[in-house]
This record gives C-alpha cells, sequence and structure tokens, in this order.
C-alpha cells in the first residue's frame, strides 16, 4: 500500500503501463525505447521478487503504411554490441565471434572495392559507397 492506503504493484513488464498510457491520452504517433526493472514472483512464498531488466523498444503511428519510424530504428540499432550479444545468443562462443566480426569487416571493405569495379563514374560510386556506408539520422540520409 502506498501513503494513501492503495494497493501497488511492482511492474511485471513495461509494455502494459505504456499500452494503457497511449490508451488513455489518445497518443497516435511516438516512439519509445526503455530500459527498467520488472519483477517475477520467486517459487519461495513470501521471498523477495526476482528483479530483471526488461528492454522494449515500441513504436506507436497513425498510418500503418509509414515505415519510416521503422527505417530509423533499424539504422539506430546497427551497433557492434548488439552484435555480439545475438552472437550470444545463437550459441557462438566468444573466439568465434572475434573471427566473424573480422570477416564481416572486410566484406564492409570489399563491399567498397565491389562498387569500384562497376566502372560506375567517380561521382556514382562515391554517392553509393557514402550510402552503403551511411552512419546518422534518417533525415539526413
Amino acid at each position: 500500500m502506498d501513503h494513501s492506503g492503495t494497493l501497488v504493484t511492482l511492474p511485471f513488464d513495461l509494455r502494459i503501463p505504456f499500452a494503457r498510457y497511449i490508451a488513455r491520452n489518445g497518443v497516435v504517433n511516438i516512439k519509445r525505447f526503455d530500459i527498467a526493472c520488472v519483477y517475477r514472483d520467486k517459487k519461495i512464498l513470501g521471498a523477495h521478487p526476482k528483479e530483471l531488466y526488461e528492454c522494449v523498444l515500441d513504436i506507436v503511428t497513425s498510418s500503418p503504411e509509414d515505415l519510416v519510424p521503422d527505417a530509423e530504428v533499424l539504422l539506430a540499432m546497427n551497433h557492434a554490441r548488439l552484435l555480439t550479444c545475438y552472437l550470444t545468443s545463437a550459441g557462438i562462443s566468444d573466439e568465434r565471434q572475434a573471427d566473424l566480426i573480422a570477416i564481416l569487416k572486410e566484406i564492409r571493405s570489399e563491399r567498397n572495392h565491389f562498387v569500384e569495379s562497376l566502372q560506375l563514374s567517380d561521382h556514382a560510386a562515391t554517392a553509393l559507397c557514402e550510402f552503403l556506408n551511411f552512419d546518422g539520422p534518417v533525415n539526413k540520409l
């Protein structure tokens, strides 16, 4: 109970309160990224609940055809730590991860050589390489 006598609970997940907020306030466009603690019951009755971290990414839009918010997320999520987390979850050992990341870096430089081998004009080849190697907000693309 809180100070006014209202029953309160620890958050089980991060989506239900967010969905409630969206429904009550009529929000039609929002992107949200949140990392926070959530709690689960332990099997032992009366013990403190288990504390976990949950990460959520929510996109609310009034137009399902608009893919720009999704594209912005895809561009923003391109991060090396996310790659290592994915490789770990796929069961790839740390030693093999280093080898795989090195191969992926080589592929990136080979991609630039491949573009140059297409015999495009200097301007077109430069523009294509800049696009493929772009790192920044979508509105700068």
